[in-house]
């Protein structure tokens, strides 16, 4: 059986212990455009190139487009459903979440002077009304003649 070992850095290789041999597999070529989560059911339309694709997704499915259509003529879309997926977004969105609301929290209580009614500084109406400026009259003598 052949082993694949995976890194973080994309060197990746694969021992086959049959054949006491080993060698680099590729990572999945670059054509890959973006991957969409489904947080409700709807319908997707994705143009590439003169490629038109229609699909409907339910909640929780992962939408991957593809750059060219080259290679994928008949659907340069396709859709995921995985558990695993799922829940690491679910997982990745929660702590970006908590991290906001965190930050948030820290911003209000760090500030002084803030415009919420967290504390008593909401009411930044001035106390005195500004003093205006009273126009100087300039005097001009009057020459003898």
């Amino acid at each position: 059986m052949k082993t694949l070992y995976l890194t973080n850095d994309y060197t990746n290789i694969c021992i086959d212990s049959e054949t006491e041999t080993a060698k680099v597999i590729d990572r999945i070529p670059y054509d890959i455009r973006c991957a969409y989560y489904i947080d409700e059911p709807m319908h997707v339309i994705y143009s590439c190139g003169e490629t038109k694709v229609e699909r409907d997704v339910k909640k929780g499915d992962i939408v991957i487009t593809f750059d060219y259509n080259r290679f994928a003529k008949e659907t340069p879309l396709t859709v995921i459903k995985s558990k695993e997926w799922n829940k690491i977004i679910k997982n990745r969105r929660d702590a970006e979440q908590k991290a906001k609301e965190e930050w948030a929290e820290k911003q209000c209580n760090d500030c002084p002077c803030c415009d919420c009614e967290c504390c008593d500084c909401a009411d930044l109406t001035p106390a005195t009304e500004p003093v205006k400026k009273e126009a100087t009259v300039k005097k001009v003598k009057k020459s003898k003649k």
